[in-house]
């Protein structure tokens, strides 16, 4: 995996993002297709993370992938306004 640097911040972030949009999971819970993909993402080296709350559960079930592995990864996310009222 090949890295970047995030600005002039010294964080080095994978070329690759796992993006969580599309990410099966039922009930909210992680599939066992979702952790495998989260688990070749990781690892391959990739610490790069896209959701977003308008992802649906995409928050949820990043924070469940991700686990222990945490203070590894960087996890990018938006918010929109209009998913946010609820």
């Amino acid at each position: 995996m090949r890295y970047l640097t995030f600005g002039d911040s010294g964080l080095r972030v994978s070329e690759l993002a796992l993006g969580t949009m599309r990410l099966p999971h039922q009930h909210g819970r992680a599939t066992a297709e979702s952790r495998a993909i989260f688990e070749a993402f990781a690892g391959a080296g990739g610490n790069f993370i896209d959701t977003a709350d308008a992802y649906g559960e995409a928050e949820l079930l990043t924070r469940e992938l991700v686990g222990a592995e945490r203070e590894r990864m960087v996890i990018g996310t938006k918010v929109h306004p209009a998913a946010s009222r609820g």
